[in-house]
């Protein structure tokens, strides 16, 4: 937890020296240049050739945008600034607008999720994040949506590498600017909010959230009282923006459930029959209304927990958070489950009470959640009458996700539970109802420990969850289990 602390402490301080370093800039020189690098280094101005920047925009395009629909019409605004003709003598006016070009640059050079594609020295799109940042920091001050976008575009840049306390610097600033630009949009009855401004807005919740998944911290704060108005009004477009919405409409619905379980979840060990009735209860009620909710999605959306994972990447993407929303939202009965098989493992008793059954059932239902969550990619790209084996990834594709160190960091979560529980003296009394066996776990840490490592740079919260990993299946740790499980904050 101490370190923890220190990472945020330290992210927080380089935030307040970002605004103190650009105190000096001379704001009043409007025609602020950068100079191109050298030609004969790997990113001197060969990264700005209309033929390489005009196959970034593409990539962005396709990769990206689908998932993080920040523009309505990105396409159209590459194409501007290649046509610009200050641009094309080698100027970038420091405008957001060109900010928001050259971060798409930057993230249309993010290939994956989980491989760096630049050279040791040199992550893939940095030269245009750094053209982007010099521009922010001249632009620091400026309470507008643009200004808010291009924040969260650094940020998604800056996640998409590892770079953390980067993110976190952005969304912050971020965070300021929507706050005061939508109370004083909501307040104004006659303007309304533009719908780029409300996907920005809430593609900066879903990275908030990574980050604080990344730290095991609380979010950056509630999403408005007045979430409402931040949804879209009449019918969405193109299918990519649909899927969007349904997600976000799924994190509204996510939210009120962990709101509506958070008072009935015990504050101590000690639980009584009375009180395990009520937590079956309460964790079936939270199933039951996620079950319904999926089952009034339009039919191209909806699908059976028994059908074949999804080769589509949106459909994935949209099954990924509703299985890991579900998991989370039953990851407190792991620990549940812990206390409450105890008593009966240390009792002369030979049936489990009904209490213990209905969390025995939820421990079940969290299981086959967190399996899915990290299995639900793994048959994007491929071909859709392929065989797929648990935990044998086929995907072909190289689509982005917000936070990629978040992703590798709940997928350790799980596998690490797993283990946790299989070694446990609970485990005789779920052996034959579970479906996560011992081969499925080895599979599943063996292709953990491979992710993690292909992931780069490496970030410290990836480096300790791989420690974590090596450590719990070496012989005689003398650590218990459960102390691990708490150290980490699983559950």
């Amino acid at each position: 937890m101490y370190k923890i602390k220190t990472t945020l402490d330290a992210a927080y301080k380089q935030l307040r020296g970002i605004h103190s370093d650009l105190g000096g800039l001379n704001r009043g020189h409007c025609n602020l240049q950068f100079i191109p690098l050298d030609p004969e280094r790997e990113h001197g101005t060969k990264a700005f050739l209309p033929k390489e920047l005009h196959l970034l925009s593409q990539s962005y395009f396709k990769n990206v945008h689908p998932f993080h629909p920040f523009f309505d019409d990105p396409q159209e605004m590459c194409k501007e600034f290649l046509g610009d003709p200050v641009v094309r003598k080698g100027v970038i006016m420091p405008s957001l607008g060109n900010a928001h070009v050259l971060l798409i640059f930057a993230l249309g050079s993010c290939q994956s999720i989980t491989k760096n594609t630049g050279s040791p020295s040199t992550l893939p799109g940095e030269v245009y994040y750094s053209h982007a940042n010099v521009i922010l920091r001249y632009r620091i001050g400026e309470c507008n949506i643009h200004a808010a976008q291009a924040l969260t575009l650094a940020a998604l840049y800056t996640n998409q590498n590892g770079m953390l306390q980067d993110s976190l610097a952005h969304l912050c600033n971020a965070r300021d600017i929507y706050k005061v630009v939508f109370k004083k949009l909501i307040a104004c009855s006659t303007t309304s909010i533009s719908e780029e401004a409300k996907r920005g807005f809430w593609i900066y919740q879903d990275l908030a959230r990574g980050i604080s998944n990344c730290f095991n911290c609380a979010s950056f704060g509630p999403v408005p009282k007045h979430w409402s108005t931040l949804l879209p009004e009449g019918n969405v477009g193109q299918f990519s923006e649909r899927v969007y919405w349904t997600k976000v409409n799924l994190r509204v619905l996510l939210d009120a459930l962990s709101d509506f379980a958070r008072s009935y979840l015990p504050q101590m060990r000690e639980m009584d029959e009375e009180a395990l009735c009520a937590l079956g209860s309460v964790a079936n009620q939270q199933i039951k209304m996620l079950e319904e909710w999926r089952s009034n999605l339009i039919s191209r959306l909806t699908w059976s927990d028994t059908e074949p994972l999804s080769t589509d990447p949106l459909i994935a993407s949209l099954r990924t958070e509703y299985y890991e929303g579900m998991a989370k939202l039953l990851r407190p009965y792991v620990g549940i489950a812990e206390y409450a098989l105890h008593s009966y493992v240390h009792s002369p008793e030979d049936r489990l009470s009904n209490g213990q059954q209905d969390i025995v059932k939820v421990f079940l239902n969290w299981e086959k959640y967190a399996l899915l969550t990290v299995e639900c990619f793994d048959r994007v790209g491929a071909a859709s009458d392929s065989m797929y084996e648990t935990c044998q990834t086929k995907s072909g594709s190289s689509m982005m996700l917000s936070n990629p160190v978040s992703a590798l960091h709940t997928e350790f979560k799980i596998v690490f539970l797993f283990r946790v529980i299989r070694s446990s003296a609970n485990y005789p009394l779920i052996a034959e109802q579970t479906k996560v066996t011992a081969a499925t776990i080895d599979a599943l840490r063996r292709r953990t420990i491979k992710r993690l490592s292909e992931f780069g740079p490496i970030h410290p919260i990836l480096s300790r969850d791989l420690e974590a990993l090596n450590r719990l299946w070496l012989p005689g740790d003398s650590v218990p289990l459960m102390e691990l499980v708490r150290a980490y904050d699983l559950v």
